[in-house]
């Protein structure tokens, strides 16, 4: 039994010696932590669909007001002017003091009658007496004969 305490007490003196060594002896470091995944790439946000805006309208060209030409223009006007507007007489006559310029259209006639203006000494319209004086062919005659030009 003796021999029995011998190895004991021989066993608890190893135990202590092995204690001791490790106390005085560093511990490894731990081993470094596993790296972290990588995080994932955020997906791109989809772009905000912003509706397409419709093409700019151009304004609406208004229509040109129709020109309403009336033969009481020539009043006035010398020769010269009155062919400008009109374009040469189909006739030209002397009437007493007056000078009378005829234009013909489809289913009218224009005479422009003009006198001398004492002042200028130049002869200007005074009148004119269109055939058909009245309604729509009146209304058209003029501007047909005005609208040649």
């Amino acid at each position: 039994m003796r021999r029995c305490r011998l190895f004991i007490a021989l066993l608890g003196v190893l135990y202590l010696a092995g204690c001791a060594d490790k106390e005085d002896v560093a511990l490894p470091p731990p081993p470094p932590p596993a790296p972290l995944p990588a995080p994932e790439p955020e997906a791109p946000e989809p772009p905000t669909l912003i509706p397409p805006v419709p093409p700019h309208k151009p304004p609406i060209p208004k229509l040109p007001e129709k020109t309403v030409y009336l033969p009481d223009e020539l009043i006035g006007l010398d020769q010269p002017g009155v062919t400008r507007l009109l374009g040469n007489p189909v006739d030209s006559r002397d009437e007493g003091a007056a000078h009378v310029l005829t234009y013909r259209g489809k289913n009218c006639q224009l005479d422009v009658i003009l006198f001398l203006d004492v002042k200028s000494g130049t002869e200007r319209v005074l009148s004119y007496d269109q055939q058909p004086s009245a309604g729509k062919v009146a209304a058209a005659c003029y501007a047909a004969l005005r609208g040649g030009r």
